[in-house]
């Protein structure tokens, strides 16, 4: 019975955490596990009642829904949705989360959080390996078994997506990327975290390379507070090494050039913007042709109720369509939002690197797409985390004093 609540454990985790969309379904599977989350909240009131730790965070998301809805229905139209995903992104992010710490609790208190999601993480990673593999079952779950949003090309795009995920052009890499950085802060604790490393490089590579500024993220965190070690630093390097010796002698290279060469530009575009030489990278893409605001005053003070991605001459950044959307005023209670939950979170943490890596990470993704408040992956991580935090300092749930799986693994 334990084995079995355990599986079922982890597959709500990867539901929640990957939200696959099957076709079969024709919507994300997180959906059921929404509905299964709000029957056990009202038939369990004691769970229920954990709603009185978000209060503020309720108070701030009717705010966003209010001040956006009226925008939007003056508007033309094309950013009807905006409110929708504010409703839920609140149901997923909350109501999933203490479904999951409530019902799953003797879980939480015997396995860290880390591993829980490492292991999740390094599932769906080695799916993308299978798949990678495996080219003509990626194309079969791609054209019968999921809904992916990269086959909403004109072309489809075989060479990347490799996944049982949703949006694996963009928040699985960035799902992926948290995940890996999670391997690297816990590796202090046992070297086993660094086995999933390279699976989910290969995920990000092959996926979203947008993941790796993730990774980045985390190497600067550890190194600012002095917490990665020579240990440390040798065993990335050796596993690059793995990973170099791995490609240069097998077909792995010449079966799959154009999706390593697509992956790989990341770093070259990286470093042509920082020596200032981005023209006709993504960086100039996005500083250039996507980086507009409204001609007028009040257009940026309160926008003007419409988006303008996925237009002839539109925009992909977040922070243009949040400002098309409901202008300066609406980005701001975003911000302060964001602001308050990263200081909630950073004072119950239980390590204090993870709410500065979530921050950083959702302001920088929100470059690549809308991501505030909306139910994206990675902010469904970031969220887990939050609530998982103040139920431990509120003692509704006893962090496991040796880490559980952990030490297991140690």
């Amino acid at each position: 019975m334990k084995v079995l609540k355990y599986l079922l454990f982890i597959v709500c985790l990867y539901f929640y955490i990957f939200n696959p969309i099957f076709r079969v379904l024709g919507f994300g599977v997180i959906k059921l596990l929404l509905f299964v989350s709000i029957i056990y909240l009202i038939f369990n009131k004691g769970s229920f009642s954990s709603f009185k730790y978000f209060k503020k965070e309720i108070i701030l998301t009717i705010i966003l829904i209010a001040y956006s809805l009226p925008l939007v229905m003056l508007g033309n139209g094309t950013a009807l949705m905006i409110p929708y995903q504010h409703v839920v992104w609140f149901l997923e992010c909350f109501f999933i989360p203490v479904f999951l710490l409530s019902f799953f609790k003797n879980i939480f208190q015997k396995q860290s959080w880390e591993s829980s999601v490492v292991i999740v993480g390094t599932i769906a990673s080695l799916i993308t390996l299978h798949l990678i593999i495996n080219p003509e079952t990626n194309i079969w779950v791609r054209e019968s078994v999921i809904i992916d949003s990269l086959d909403s090309f004109a072309t489809t795009l075989y060479f990347r997506g490799f996944s049982l995920a949703e949006s694996s052009a963009f928040g699985y890499g960035v799902a992926q990327g948290l995940i890996l950085s999670f391997c690297l802060f816990s590796m202090r604790k046992s070297f086993l975290y660094a086995l999933p490393i390279i699976p989910l490089l290969v995920a990000i590579l092959f996926n979203a390379r947008v993941g790796f500024s993730v990774v980045v993220i985390a190497l600067v965190l550890l190194i600012i507070s002095n917490r990665i070690r020579f240990k440390g630093i040798i065993t990335i390097v050796i596993l690059v090494y793995a990973i170099i010796l791995f490609v240069t002698n097998s077909t792995f290279i010449s079966d799959n050039l154009r999706s390593l060469e697509w992956g790989l530009s990341f770093f070259d575009d990286t470093f042509s913007f920082f020596k200032g030489n981005a023209s006709d990278s993504n960086y100039d893409v996005l500083l250039n042709s996507m980086l507009f605001f409204p001609t007028s005053l009040l257009g940026i003070i309160f926008g003007e109720g419409r988006s303008v991605y996925g237009i002839i001459d539109g925009s992909d950044i977040g922070y243009v369509n949040q400002i098309f959307t409901g202008g300066i005023i609406y980005l701001l209670i975003m911000l302060y939002f964001l602001w308050y939950m990263y200081k909630r979170n950073l004072k119950y943490a239980t390590d204090k690197l993870y709410p500065t890596l979530f921050i950083i990470t959702l302001i920088i993704a929100n470059f690549k797409g809308s991501v505030f408040f909306v139910s994206h992956s990675f902010f469904r991580l970031f969220t887990l985390y939050y609530i998982y935090c103040i139920f431990i300092a509120d003692g509704k749930i006893i962090q496991p004093a040796d880490k559980g799986f952990d030490k297991k693994l140690a």
